[in-house]
């Protein structure tokens, strides 16, 4: 099950994304910029995550998932290339949007290439050097391979796949994980960019202030220290009905929680999708 990311760019040739590779570690090295001394601004991105290629510079490759853009080591990036695609009868768009100028009609079972996937419904694509969105429904390829209506909904059902996998301190899979390295991994396969370890996820996303207004793919973050009750030490995805999953340490294996009965506070409850 894999979520295709794509990058968009200015020059518009035939689009890579990259998929993290890491012999020998599960821990690839992200810097804000191609200079790896500003190591006081750097974090950590997984094996087997897939990122938005921008370019390559000084030895290292300039990437990006959802809006967030890092620099890691070029040798840690395997390309993969995105053939062209065939497309059912359509209309380009300027704008994704249905209100944006029609740039061109393309008929039906005509090749486009995709410059971009996460576009409000649309995708972004070049066919015949007209460039401009067609609606998600009217390309043949779906890159969002997980079945629900929005990205909540996808996130939801992506960490249900991996109910029953070990629990590992810091580990983000494919088949062992620990409770923000869950998150940042089904986030991950969606292209929405999220940090890791659950105090800063605790800190980004949209918060929910009630908890009645909580939905399928919401995160949960809790302070479990008794020692250190301000700590944030924990995190899990609401599902619905009532439950959240996580990995936990109590088994140490993803599995369902009753969210209302689950014995410690809740810091926050944050949303890093859109509705």
């Amino acid at each position: 099950m894999l979520s295709i990311l794509l990058s968009a760019s200015s020059s518009y040739q035939t689009q890579t994304i990259g998929r993290l590779t890491t012999p020998g570690t599960n821990l690839v090295k992200a810097y804000k910029s191609s200079n790896p001394d500003l190591a006081r601004n750097c974090y950590w991105l997984y094996f087997d995550y897939y990122v938005h290629i921008l370019g390559y510079e000084n030895g290292f490759a300039h990437v990006r998932i959802g809006t967030e853009d890092c620099w890691i080591s070029k040798d840690s990036l395997e390309e993969i290339t995105i053939p062209t695609q065939s497309v059912t009868e359509a209309n380009i768009y300027s704008e994704p949007s249905r209100t944006g100028t029609i740039v061109r009609y393309v008929p039906a079972n005509s090749q486009v290439t995709i410059l971009d996937f996460n576009c409000d419904g649309f995708y972004r694509i070049n066919y015949r050097g007209y460039i401009g969105y067609i609606l998600e429904d009217a390309l043949q390829y779906k890159w969002k391979q997980i079945d629900g209506a929005n990205d909540g909904e996808r996130a939801a059902n992506l960490v249900k796949t991996k109910l029953g996998c070990k629990y590992i301190l810091g580990m983000s899979g494919p088949d062992t994980y620990d409770c923000s390295g869950l998150m940042q991994w089904a986030y991950n396969r969606l292209d929405i960019f999220m940090h890791r370890t659950a105090d800063v996820q605790d800190l980004h996303g949209q918060l929910i202030e009630d908890a009645q207004d909580i939905l399928p793919g919401d995160i949960i973050t809790f302070r479990t220290d008794s020692d250190n009750p301000m700590l944030v030490t924990h995190v899990g995805m609401y599902v619905g009905n009532g439950q959240f999953i996580h990995a936990s340490t109590n088994g140490y294996v993803v599995k369902y929680q009753d969210f209302y009965k689950y014995p410690y506070p809740v810091s926050t409850i944050r949303r890093y999708w859109t509705k």
